[in-house]
């Protein structure tokens, strides 16, 4: 784990990419090398192996800190609050995803199908959220933004699950770029996982506006490759971080033994848009936390 996270280009071999979902864990994996360590071995030994356990373990540490530390920074103009949820093909509480939406500007709706898209126009949605782009799609590959704000489409990308990069509010002086989506996981193509973050990465860098929001089940933790070289790339900002809203983990969320363990749903930000909150919100029947992140306006 501290090797994939180290040097994240290994990540694309067979397997690693896995591995690398755990980096994170290395913390506690190296904590309990350096106890075992101490106890287990000679005292020769214990005085190499244990404080190079330790130094192991710090600089795991060294690099979750920031994400326990908001940035310093005065927070002032417009907020806006965008909810994304993986609805899980119509397995998701249409009521209880309602809810979760009650006060949300825009809300990116991921593996979206038609029995949940029945179900929200139902609910109303229509009148609550009178602009959208997107829909359901057969599979559950499709993805929809709501919004109560205006939307112009300015691409799609071929993903295997819809993307979408959309403007919020165009023409106006609060306006931001929007890219929306849901990469493909490693598990259904590891090739289709470098290309699609590549493809989000071009879409990205490629936006021109003051402000970006890249939002959705990105299908990669903080520590993947994908994710950053896509930071790197397209200069983005992670709203977790920035807010000291901790170590997001949103997947699996519908386990009952299993807490959520890997960051794969995440928010990232270009220009004068800063992360007031980062927050993870469950919404029954996903199999992700759907998170939910308050922008100010810059």
């Amino acid at each position: 784990m501290t090797v994939l996270r180290a040097a994240p280009g290994l990540q694309v071999l067979p397997g690693a990419g896995l591995v690398g979902s755990f980096a994170a864990y290395g913390l506690v994996v190296w904590l309990v090398v350096a106890g075992l360590a101490w106890i287990g071995l000679g005292s020769r030994a214990r005085r190499v192996a244990a404080p190079l356990a330790l130094a192991l373990a710090g600089l795991h540490a060294a690099w979750l800190a920031p994400y326990y530390v908001a940035d310093d920074r005065p927070l002032t103009g417009p907020t806006v609050t965008i909810l994304s949820v993986n609805v899980l093909g119509g397995a998701t509480d249409p009521d209880a995803l309602t809810r979760a939406a009650a006060w949300a500007d825009v809300v990116v709706l991921l593996e979206y199908d038609r029995s949940t898209d029945a179900a929200l126009a139902a609910r109303d949605w229509g009148r609550r959220f009178p602009y959208r782009v997107g829909g359901p799609a057969p599979d559950a590959v499709g993805s929809v933004v709501f919004a109560r704000r205006p939307l112009r489409e300015v691409a799609t990308l071929d993903t295997r699950f819809a993307t979408y990069l959309l403007e919020v509010d165009p023409g106006r002086p609060g306006a931001f770029g929007l890219l929306a989506g849901h990469p493909v996981n490693p598990p259904i193509s590891r090739t289709g996982w470098v290309h699609e973050a590549t493809l989000l990465t071009t879409a990205a860098r490629g936006y021109a506006g003051p402000r970006l929001v890249v939002i959705g089940d990105l299908n990669s933790t903080p520590d993947h490759v994908t994710i950053r070289r896509m930071r790197a790339a397209a200069d983005l900002r992670d709203a977790f971080d920035e807010a000291g809203a901790g170590w997001p983990r949103t997947y699996p969320a519908n386990r009952r033994l299993i807490p959520p363990l890997l960051g794969l749903d995440q928010a990232l930000l270009r220009g004068g848009v800063y992360a007031v909150s980062a927050t993870t919100v469950r919404v029954p029947g996903s199999d992700h936390l759907g998170i939910r992140v308050v922008l100010a306006l810059g």
